[in-house]
């Protein structure tokens, strides 16, 4: 029997995405919010393939640059945030938990267009 995967899926781009599904990356930075909740397949940008799922449980934000500095346990991007640029005009962070990796990637066909989101 195949596991049935998530009906929407998060592109994301290396080394984020495997940061993500082994758990040592909980929060995703992003330019905007999302009412989205719930099990969210994660997309390797440009694979064609869905790697994996986790579920996306809040949003946090907008971020200050202070918020950003003292998370980066949480979001994994290391800069110094003291001088270097925000990310974002408005930065958030999509809070992930229980990441899971598939044993084998799945593909997926990829819409013209789809930067951040993907039905599947």
């Amino acid at each position: 029997m195949t596991a049935i995967i998530p009906t929407r899926g998060l592109i994301v781009r290396e080394p984020w995405v495997s940061l993500l599904l082994s758990g040592e990356k909980t929060w995703e930075l992003r330019g905007s919010r999302t009412a989205r909740r719930g099990k969210t397949a994660l997309i390797g940008s440009g694979t064609g393939t869905v790697l994996g799922e986790a579920d996306l449980i809040d949003v946090v934000g907008p971020l200050s640059r202070a918020d950003i500095e003292v998370s980066v346990d949480r979001h994994r991007v290391v800069r110094d945030w003291k001088t270097e640029a925000m990310p974002y005009a408005n930065t958030y962070a999509w809070v992930f938990e229980r990441p899971s990796r598939y044993p084998i990637a799945r593909p997926y066909a990829h819409p013209p267009g789809a930067v951040i989101w993907v039905k599947l």
